[in-house]
């Protein structure tokens, strides 16, 4: 996960290639844009549950994302899907996503320990947004942008 965080935050292409199976055109250009304000993730922490095969794993990655000029790190939560190569490797799973694989990562997040986490990590970023000016801008700039 630091490796995949670290290629994220750095737009290291090759870094994060290295941690998944497949990395497509489309993201590779979502991740040289996002180094352009993205300065760097903080304080992952993994909440691992099983996944729908032997040797996969849902990972709930809870993280701060520090954002150049902007002195408030950001708090937010991805669900990555890991499994276990051949030789005994993890990678993260970044192909078609089945909706088999789709039901069983919205039946755990909401599953009460999990739901918990994700609903700090949102109160947390609304209360963030709400007191930090220039974070609650950025916010506000990527939302309208998601949505054009």
């Amino acid at each position: 996960m630091k490796k995949y965080f670290d290629g994220l935050s750095t737009g290291d292409l090759a870094l994060v290639e290295s941690t998944v199976d497949v990395l497509t055109d489309e993201e590779k250009q979502i991740i040289e844009r996002k180094k352009d304000y993205i300065e760097a993730y903080h304080n992952v922490i993994c909440h691992t549950k099983d996944g729908l095969d032997e040797g996969s794993y849902i990972v709930f990655a809870e993280y701060e994302m520090k954002i150049y000029n902007i002195e408030t790190a950001a708090p937010g939560i991805m669900a990555l899907y890991v499994r276990t190569a051949e030789d005994g490797s993890m990678y993260i799973f970044n192909g078609e996503v089945s909706e088999e694989l789709q039901n069983h990562v919205l039946a755990l997040a909401a599953e009460e320990e999990v739901a918990a986490v994700i609903a700090d990590v949102d109160a947390r970023y609304q209360q963030l947004i709400a007191e930090d000016e220039d974070l609650g801008k950025f916010a506000e700039t990527m939302l309208q942008s998601q949505e054009s």
